[in-house]
């Protein structure tokens, strides 16, 4: 009896390889392929409400992971908690560079985490905020977490994040451009290192975060960035030979500083303060050759920062251990003497009772 049950699950085993077999497998990734930047075109073809229209939010996660080329076309809403919202640089089999932005979420009560790619530049959210986003199945993409850890989750790609209680909105709005690497004009960069500063320029302060996530928002503001030189070179913009200056802020950001003259009394590692005019984002390659973007500013000014004098003397850590050192061996000599003064009662000068 069990050999023809065995040879009815071997027959059974060949007639369904065959369909299994021919089921193509989706593979978790990095990077991402021409079939990406065709998502994203099509994307962005579609309206807001025909997103809405089409977007399911009844598919299983657990489904979506584990058999992924399932829902190649599925387009899903989803909401959770944002984590990170950041400006990437995707490289199109063009060898263009593509400004696009990039966002995790996480439904703690679904034990759920998402990564979103959109091209509309979003508004200011908080850390933590609930969020809700419409965009179809990509893939399965691996990131690298702070801790060096590799983290899958699927990658949905759409037009742009809204908070949960904001109502779908309409897509006529311009499309923001992000600057190539060599985007910037010399007409540009000399109005703004040379052009007459307006009224209020210096009363609208903008962060680091600011200028990162919101270019089009604050393009022309006047702004800050103090941290320390990491490299200092020429570049040509137009007919004109600039200098670069890469300042890395606190919290290891860099922002890139434009100017027509040689910097002076400065040099790689010094502390200075760059004010100038916020011009746009710019590309750049890290040394783990991954595409990022940098806020770039035209630097009226670029001054070392120099310690404030102090009253008194200045207290080095030489010191500090050399008057350390002679307040133990005083206590030491003290502690010593006491314990000399004080008889202790031996067996031979003892009375008997």
């Amino acid at each position: 009896m069990a050999r023809p049950l065995g040879l009815a699950a071997l027959c059974i085993f060949l007639l369904c390889a065959p369909a299994v077999a021919d089921t193509p497998k989706i593979k978790a990734t990095r990077g991402v392929g021409p079939d990406y930047f065709d998502l994203l075109r099509r994307i962005q073809e579609l309206s807001d409400e025909q997103l809405y229209a089409r977007a399911r939010d009844d598919v299983d996660y657990e489904d979506l992971v584990t058999h992924p080329e399932s829902h190649t076309e599925t387009i899903l809403q989803i909401e959770g908690k944002l984590l990170i919202l950041r400006r990437i640089a995707r490289k199109t089999p063009n060898d263009h560079l593509l400004g696009l932005y990039e966002a995790e979420i996480y439904n703690p009560q679904r034990n759920e985490k998402y990564f979103l790619d959109f091209d509309l530049e979003p508004r200011h959210f908080r850390p933590h905020q609930t969020v809700r986003f419409v965009g179809q199945f990509a893939k399965i993409h691996i990131e690298t977490s702070r801790k060096g850890q590799p983290i899958a989750a699927p990658l949905l790609v759409g037009r742009r994040l809204t908070a949960a209680d904001d109502p779908p909105e309409s897509t006529n709005v311009a499309r923001v451009a992000l600057p190539e690497p060599t985007g910037l004009s010399e007409a540009v960069l000399q109005a703004a290192l040379h052009g007459p500063r307006q009224d209020g320029q210096t009363q609208q302060p903008t962060t680091y975060f600011d200028q990162y996530l919101f270019p089009e928002a604050h393009r022309g503001q006047w702004v800050t960035a103090e941290g320390t030189i990491a490299q200092i070179r020429t570049a040509r913009v137009g007919a004109t030979d600039v200098w670069k200056v890469t300042v890395v802020t606190k919290g290891n950001m860099p922002t890139v500083a434009y100017q027509d003259r040689k910097p002076a009394d400065v040099a790689p590692g010094d502390p200075v303060r760059a004010a100038g005019i916020f011009l746009a984002c710019e590309a750049y390659t890290n040394p783990h050759d991954i595409t990022l973007l940098a806020p770039a500013i035209a630097a009226r000014t670029l001054e070392k920062i120099t310690a404030a004098p102090t009253d008194g003397p200045e207290i080095t850590p030489t010191v500090l251990w050399l008057a350390i050192a002679v307040a133990l061996g005083i206590l030491y000599l003290f502690l010593r003497r006491r314990a000399a003064a004080v008889k202790v009662p031996t067996q031979r000068n003892r009375k008997n009772p």
